[in-house]
């Protein structure tokens, strides 16, 4: 199971140009990108590690998550706070169970060392 959101999960979309990159997004009013493969590799249960990036700035629940056809760089989402966003995945943050903070792209694997949601 892939377990960073701190709410009910409300969609999920395969990225069509990236094979087992998954999006969700979350009534915790966040999204996630996953690369599925990390999880499959690690055989844990609580693959974190998986999660490329999550993205923060809706005010609602993110109820669309989709990458565009173009560049699977993009991520758009829609939210019921009546705003769409583009977000660009290797700008974005991602929070460990430490709060520290690294851009997508410099992601480190971690052997051995589960990390929990960073809900705020």
């Amino acid at each position: 199971s892939l377990r960073v959101h701190c709410d009910a999960v409300l969609c999920l979309r395969w990225s069509a140009r990236l094979p087992l990159m998954l999006a969700s997004g979350s009534a915790d009013s966040t999204a996630q990108v996953w690369n599925v493969s990390d999880a499959l590799a690690s055989g844990d249960d609580n693959a974190t590690d998986a999660c490329v990036c999550n993205v923060r700035g809706h005010d609602g629940r993110v109820l669309s998550v989709a990458f565009s056809p173009s560049d699977g760089d993009v991520l758009f989402t829609g939210s019921d706070d009546q705003s769409l966003r583009m977000w660009r995945i290797s700008e974005q943050q991602h929070r460990n169970a430490d709060g520290l903070q690294r851009t997508a792209r410099r992601k480190k694997k971690s052997k051995g060392r589960k990390r929990k949601a960073a809900c705020e």
